[in-house]
Formats: C-alpha cells, structure tokens, sequence
C-alpha cells in the first residue's frame, strides 16, 4: 500500500487559531493565495442537521508564493506557536507511518 499523503494545503482554521490574522492578512494582500468556502449548513449521514466548518485551500500555484509572503510579512509573534503545526505534522506522520517516526528517533540517539 502507497503511503498516505497528508493534505496539507486545505486549512481548517479553527485548528490554527494563533496563525489566523496572519493568513487573513495574506488572503487580504492577494486572495489568489486560497480557494475558500464559507461556513455553512448541512446535514450528517443520519440526517441530522450540522455546521460545516470554512474551509481555506490554498492553490497549488501559489504555495510559494505565499509562503515566501509569510516569510516577509510574519512577525516573531505570528510564529510564536508555529510548532503545534510540526507537531500536527509529527502526529500525522507516526500514525501513518511508524517506520518514519522511528528512524528519527534513532537518528538522533
């Protein structure tokens, strides 16, 4: 079986609430950066009426382009807690694949 590929390009900001400003001031300054959906309603597979969170993508031909946005226009306290994300990362990749989370630990030992 291929390994999972993590999707790292679609944002569900409510679970980077410290990284928000700063991604609306990249969507503000070129709203090309992101394809985005709004909030809205739905239903679950029993029917029963749920809130579908706003989703961000960010478009594949920009992701340079806006990282390198990030790196120019984010400040030390727009990266303050930046490792929750490579801890997301880590999270992904050892539950996915724990052959990798391995090797860095032996690595580094």
């Amino acid at each position: 079986m291929p390994p999972r590929q993590l999707r790292l390009h679609t944002l569900r900001l409510s679970a980077l609430p410290f990284f928000r400003s700063l991604l609306e001031k990249a969507r503000q300054y070129k709203p090309g950066f992101f394809t985005t959906e709004e909030e809205h309603g739905g239903t679950d597979k029993d029917g029963q009426p749920i809130t579908i969170p706003e989703k961000w993508t960010i478009n594949e031909s920009e992701k340079g382009n806006l990282c390198d946005w990030l790196c120019e226009n984010g400040t030390p306290e727009d990266f303050q807690k930046f490792h929750l994300i490579f801890d997301m990362i880590e999270e992904a990749v050892s539950s996915s694949s724990p052959s990798l989370a391995g090797a860095d630990s032996e690595a580094t030992s």
